[in-house]
């Protein structure tokens, strides 16, 4: 059984391997088609070409794929995101978070690939003060947390191969559209109040960061549990105060609000921050500052 949680050594993904991407429309799977060809043969699959959740879907890009024609990696940035959807729909979550990536992980077994998943911070309850270790007891307090949580757990049981790397991550901004720092910057320019939360704390991550270090990681042949993000641990109120800021725009239109005034249908944890230290002793680099990131908006 392999150590929850843990990490091992696996081959290393040699320079110039056949690397595909599903969920390629979203923030980190563009981000991941744009960077890691400086590596690998990357192919990028849109939802529309390649449901994750159907069975037929994966049966005819993996498991009918003639093997010289099939990825040595398969990257899976597909997924459910928006948090008070998941709390609405929460089957429909577990489907697209938990099931699909256990189909995935299923065919990548058979087939022998690799296989790259993206989890989250929000697999934890965030009731505790210190960043999170990779094999910290997840707890999660909504749906979305829940069905991401589930999706790892599928990942490692249906691959006791190990020839997985299940990558958490927080906060991911990018110039896609849409996320937080690009909601902030529409708010801002119409003229409307900001509002924002100072007492939910996480650490943001620019997707092409994220991108970069699944390469590192995969170089280095790093299988199993860890995390990544940028540094500068803050507040949503923070961030959105430097965004602004950063573009010139007023401060004047944020509003300082707590969790519970928020109205949200979903629980937010109130600390995320992910500790990295296995990311920097595994790849021997150190994430920057995401306040040195100004994306072209």
């Amino acid at each position: 059984m392999l150590p929850w949680g843990g990490h091992w050594q696996g081959v290393r993904l040699p320079s110039g391997a056949r690397v595909w991407v599903v969920g390629a429309t979203g923030q980190v799977g563009q981000a991941c088609l744009r960077v890691l060809t400086r590596w690998f043969d990357v192919r990028g699959f849109a939802h529309a070409e390649w449901d994750i959740t159907l069975p037929e879907s994966v049966q005819r890009w993996l498991l009918d794929t003639a093997p010289q024609e099939r990825p040595r990696c398969l990257i899976n940035c597909a997924a459910m995101t928006n948090v008070d959807q998941c709390e609405d729909v929460p089957d429909r979550a577990m489907v697209v978070n938990a099931h699909g990536p256990g189909l995935l992980a299923h065919a990548c077994e058979r087939t022998g690939l690799l296989l790259v998943h993206l989890s989250t911070d929000y697999v934890f309850d965030g009731a505790r003060p210190t960043p999170y270790e990779e094999a910290d007891p997840p707890r999660p307090i909504n749906a979305y947390g829940r069905s991401k949580l589930d999706g790892e757990r599928r990942v490692a049981e249906h691959m006791p191969s190990g020839r997985f790397l299940i990558v958490r991550t927080s906060w991911v901004f990018s110039p896609y559209r849409p996320n937080f720092v690009t909601w902030v910057l529409d708010r801002a320019r119409a003229g409307l109040p900001v509002r924002v939360v100072t007492d939910q704390v996480s650490v943001p991550t620019w997707a092409d960061d994220l991108a970069e270090a699944i390469g590192h990681l995969l170089l280095n042949g790093v299988r199993g549990w860890v995390h990544f993000r940028n540094e500068g641990a803050c507040s949503r109120y923070e961030q959105a105060e430097w965004i602004l800021r950063a573009h010139g725009l007023p401060t004047a239109l944020l509003e300082a609000r707590t969790m519970a005034e928020m109205g949200w249908r979903a629980r937010r944890p109130a600390y995320s921050v992910l500790s990295v230290a296995r990311y920097q002793a595994q790849t021997g680099l150190t994430p920057r500052d995401w306040r040195t990131i100004l994306p072209r908006d």
